[in-house]
């Protein structure tokens, strides 16, 4: 400058921090030196950033992201102190309000919906929309494991014999009860896990469709006044599930079986202690068939010289069961009694010796 003074001009960087100026004279180091410092620039909306941690979350409405905004200045500084007005928006799930975090950041928490997508988050800084956003993906949740099997219809039982009045309806399930609805492979079979004398026809293993096993045809062959419990098991192997009681009804009518004998003897002529004739099932359960025709006659190959006489036909009463109270055979000798109706099973007498 002429005047025993020297000046240059120093033009900060975009870089925050702290200049030190030094110099020569002549060739040698000046000994004194100078510092500007730096400073940070005021908030721009253009620089600043938003991000999100973590970037994906579960579409299951209660999964949550952090959503951080950093200010900085127009040479990309961050800001270290608050009082900025930071408002945040988002295209999907919810956002909470927004913590001013008093060292130039500022927060909220996304929240996600319930339906898979991608929320954007956009904000503004003092009123100026900000250049920068973020995104997160709302991803379908992973199903749960299947864990075991439940029962949607309980099954409920008919005549002995007969398919089920209710066939059972089973489902695949997870640890809270929920229905895996993807599941089209899981094996479910059934068998009797208690009750004396039952036995099980039909379809006994089925496999799953969208999570359920629907049985259409069992049936259960058993002692009317006998509880029936059913276990359910699959295969992979799941935590098994039983019936409630599952009783039975008489089946159709097969056999014939005397419950009262006529008596071992009587004499030529005299009537026969009453004889009684009752209808059961295949299974030997009692058919309370009212009006059902039941025929008595001498059984072949007894006395031949012998003729029988009464009442030959009688219908059943309301339990099922017929009775012969006026039978007379006439003729000494050893005869046995033939019950016989339709195509049941015929029922044959003890020896009865006539004098």
């Amino acid at each position: 400058n002429g005047n025993g003074t020297y000046t240059a001009t120093l033009t900060s960087s975009t870089t925050a921090g702290t200049a030190t100026i030094t110099g020569t004279l002549n060739g040698a180091a000046i000994t004194d030196n100078a510092t500007v410092t730096f400073t940070v620039g005021a908030a721009s909306p253009a620089t600043s950033t938003i991000t999100a941690a973590p970037t994906s979350i579960v579409a299951d409405g209660s999964s949550t992201s952090t959503i951080t905004v950093q200010l900085k200045d127009a040479g990309g500084n961050d800001l270290t102190s608050g009082g900025a007005s930071v408002v945040l928006a988002t295209t999907a799930g919810s956002l909470s309000a927004v913590t001013d975090n008093g060292n130039g950041t500022y927060t909220a928490t996304l929240t996600s919906s319930a339906t898979p997508g991608t929320a954007t988050i956009t904000g503004t800084l003092n009123g100026s929309a900000m250049t920068n956003s973020a995104t997160v993906s709302f991803t379908a949740a992973p199903p749960a494991p299947a864990t075991q099997l439940g029962i949607s219809q309980q099954p409920v039982g008919g005549a002995s014999g007969s398919a089920l009045a209710t066939q059972p309806i089973i489902v695949i399930q997870d640890a809270q009860g929920g229905t895996i609805t993807t599941d089209n492979t899981t094996q479910v079979s059934v068998a009797i896990s208690s009750g004396a004398g039952g036995t099980l026809g039909g379809t006994q293993t089925v496999q799953a469709a969208g999570g359920v096993a629907t049985f259409t045809d069992l049936t259960l062959t058993g002692t009317v006044g006998v509880n029936y419990v059913l276990q359910f098991t699959s295969s992979p192997v799941l935590s098994p599930a039983s019936s409630g009681n599952v009783t039975l009804t008489a089946g159709s009518a097969a056999n014939l079986t005397i419950t009262t004998e006529p008596g071992a003897t009587a004499a030529s002529g005299a009537t026969l202690s009453a004889s009684v004739v009752q209808l059961r099932d295949g299974n030997g359960n009692a058919v309370p068939t009212q009006g059902t025709s039941v025929n008595v006659a001498l059984n072949p190959g007894g006395s031949s010289s012998g003729t029988l006489t009464g009442t030959l036909t009688v219908p059943t009463d309301s339990s099922g069961a017929a009775t012969f109270s006026d039978l007379v055979i006439t003729g000494p000798g050893m005869y046995k009694l033939r019950f016989t109706s339709g195509t049941l099973n015929h029922a044959i007498s003890i020896n009865i010796s006539i004098t």
